[in-house]
């Protein structure tokens, strides 16, 4: 039996051989696997997409106004199929900004904790 062939040495060889031989070149061409539709373009909810006949028209009348929309305020409607993504948005960043625990979130940091103080870290 012969050794078994180098990784680097049978890769180099066969893309050689594609190269030369065009019948191999096809046959290399039709394994590749084919490029997806990207996922833009087979979401539901994209604006490219036709609307669902059976999802209810959106109806602007039975959303509350964003003006009055507060941390409880349920905002689920605004989130429905059909709503304009404007409108969703705007509900959304209206009702982070009126909750405080969204609006006033710092964020984690590693070395925020007092190491030295008794009560500095939970647990």
């Amino acid at each position: 039996m012969s050794e078994p062939e180098n990784f680097i040495a049978r890769w180099s060889r066969r893309k050689r051989e594609v190269a030369n031989d065009p019948a191999a070149k096809k046959a290399a061409d039709s394994t590749e696997v084919p490029a997806s539709e990207p996922p833009a373009a087979s979401d539901p909810a994209s604006p490219q997409s036709p609307p669902d006949p059976s999802t209810p028209p959106f109806d602007a009348a039975s959303l509350p106004p964003i003006d009055t929309i507060t941390a409880n305020t349920d905002i689920r409607g605004f989130l429905a199929p059909g709503v304009p993504p404007e409108l969703t948005r705007a509900a959304l960043r209206r009702a982070w900004a009126a909750d405080p625990k969204i609006r006033d979130f710092v964020g984690l940091a590693d070395y925020d904790w007092d190491f030295n103080a008794p009560g500095a870290m939970t647990g």
